[in-house]
């Protein structure tokens, strides 16, 4: 057999893929997709207190460049300024709260006023049966400290009042809505 040779064809159509589709124009600078309903009308512009906070934020554009391609500066700008509370340690929070890390956030607080038992085990997978009897915030904290180092996390398992609350620009509580009808038993594993 011989070797195929092949060079390119010159046409005036423009590129298309393997199905025949026309491919899409290049997207725009990632700041021109900031979505319309979150960007400021001319003449407006974000609260004093935001546009102080997101002004100091630096980015690390090698760490965070697939993100600003698709967030835009501004957003990740506004990521990297907010401050999140997380209430409820279980299996859904810690989800969260790893994702959250992921994404850079400044600070993720880690609300909890369970101890870990049992239970938790099977949910949450930072902890493990030397945490059985600690407070599910404080066991998983320095676990989730490790992702990202350059995230304040913190742990916190005081009673959550208005003033506490007025520190976090995003609240989440991913607590069940009702405790399971047949609660698991513990029992011999095979």
């Amino acid at each position: 057999m011989g070797a195929i040779l092949t060079r390119p064809i010159k046409s005036d159509r423009p590129p298309e893929n393997v199905y025949g589709a026309q491919r899409s124009p290049a997207l725009p600078p990632a700041a021109d997709r900031t979505p319309k309903a979150h960007r400021p009308r001319s003449g407006q512009s974000c609260s004093k207190k935001t546009e102080t906070v997101v002004a100091e934020v630096e980015l690390d554009e090698n760490l965070h460049s697939r993100q600003i391609a698709v967030y835009g500066r501004e957003v990740m700008k506004r990521m990297a300024s907010s401050n999140i509370l997380i209430s409820g340690a279980n299996g859904l929070g810690c989800e969260i709260a790893k994702n959250v890390i992921l994404a850079g956030m400044r600070s993720v607080t880690i609300h909890d006023t369970t101890v870990t038992t049992l239970r938790d085990l099977g949910s949450q997978f930072y902890l493990t049966e030397a945490d059985i009897g600690k407070n599910r915030a404080e066991a998983c904290k320095e676990k989730l400290q490790e992702l990202n180092t350059d995230v304040a996390v913190s742990a916190s398992s005081t009673a959550l009042n208005e003033d506490f609350l007025k520190q976090f620009q995003v609240k989440i509580s991913p607590s069940p809505l009702s405790p399971p009808s047949h609660p698991i038993q513990p029992g011999p594993h095979f």
